[in-house]
């Protein structure tokens, strides 16, 4: 980026770095341009530490999250700590909000069930993720 080095107090990343070819990369350009003791604030879409590479299933679930955001390769929340590190970066908290005991639960929208809807708001994202907004979309 064409930034000063230590020019920034703080900056932050919202779903943008899970697109990044390397995370080093990106969180490498965030500490350069933060100043010392400078913050650095993430959200990202990871997989969770349940993720198993080697079931079928949570795989066709991370290909379908990957095509359908276009992303090369969705990584970790392990990865993502690691790369924070690997940077220079001190990590002072790490969560995962997906398990945060909502009764409502993140991915309750793309389960596509009208019967799920909490609000009238709700209706138009649930209509076209349910059986019938696919396959009429396509």
């Amino acid at each position: 980026m064409p930034i000063t080095s230590n020019s920034f107090d703080a900056c932050y990343a919202i779903e943008a770095t899970v697109h990044a070819s390397t995370l080093e990369g990106v969180y490498g350009e965030a500490y350069r341009i933060l100043k010392p003791d400078g913050v650095f604030g993430c959200y990202e879409c990871v997989l969770t530490d349940n993720f198993d590479p080697t079931d079928l299933e949570h795989l066709r679930i991370a290909r379908g999250i990957e095509i359908g955001n276009g992303i090369t390769k969705m990584r970790t929340a392990k990865e993502c700590v690691q790369a924070l590190k690997n940077v220079g970066f001190v990590v002072e908290k790490a969560f995962g909000s997906a398990a945060n005991g909502d009764k409502i639960k993140w991915y309750s929208p793309l389960q596509g069930d009208i019967l799920k809807a909490n609000s009238v708001w709700d209706y138009p994202t649930l209509l076209r993720t349910s059986y019938f907004g696919r396959t009429t979309a396509m």
